[in-house]
């Protein structure tokens, strides 16, 4: 269950978004190859992201927390 949540930097923003409706979970857990926490990702940090107008092609890396 935990490992559903995890996420690669250089996924997409639309990646992201699958995986958050798809496991009804409200952050992901953004991990490197090595699954080091780098950080997390929520629909709020999303959100900001496509209100400055960033693509939903553009790489999470950019906006995580």
């Amino acid at each position: 269950m935990f490992l559903d949540i995890l996420i690669d930097p250089d996924k997409s923003i639309y990646n992201a978004l699958v995986l958050l409706q798809k496991t009804s979970s409200k952050c992901l857990v953004v991990v490197n190859q090595k699954q080091k926490l780098l950080g997390t990702l929520n629909d709020g940090d999303i959100r900001r992201s496509i209100l400055k107008r960033k693509n939903l092609k553009s790489k999470i890396k950019e906006i995580y927390k």
